[in-house]
């Protein structure tokens, strides 16, 4: 399908397109902190948000970024203790991205009462301190 909406997606993954300075932030940094702030054991998608369209993906564009995120997916089932198979997040090399509607940038920022309850009555915070401890949402090192 091109030009995916919210509405109508079906085939699709939403995701974040980040885009940084490497002289400021690493990749594997990036990497790590995306871990710990999902459910990495959760393949049929992430806390409410449940289907195809929600599962955990990362997206690399060459040899250097797979290397990076199969990394990083070795730190994160080492430090969950968990085997490997155990990790649901697909890594697939990068296509075509679509950009979402504009009412859907920046929207923890513009709906943030709204942004928290979801987060509350999701139980993603709970879900992400029971499964990382005091690394969830954090950028501390790997514990391996």
């Amino acid at each position: 399908m091109q030009n995916p909406t919210y509405e109508n997606h079906e085939g699709h993954q939403e995701v974040v397109l980040v885009n940084y300075d490497s002289k400021l932030v690493t990749l594997p940094e990036i990497l790590r902190l995306y871990f710990r702030n999902i459910d990495p054991l959760d393949g049929k998608g992430q806390f409410c948000d449940r289907g195809d369209s929600y599962r955990p993906v990362i997206f690399f564009k060459d040899a250097t970024e797979e290397s990076d995120a199969i990394n990083a997916v070795v730190s994160a089932s080492n430090e969950l203790r968990v085997p490997l198979k155990k990790i649901s997040v697909e890594l697939k090399s990068k296509g075509q991205f679509w950009l979402a509607e504009e009412y859907h940038q920046d929207f923890a920022e513009r709906n943030e009462l709204k942004y928290k309850f979801y987060r509350f009555s999701c139980g993603r915070d709970q879900r992400l301190d029971k499964l990382w401890g005091d690394n969830a949402r954090s950028t501390n090192l790997w514990n391996e």
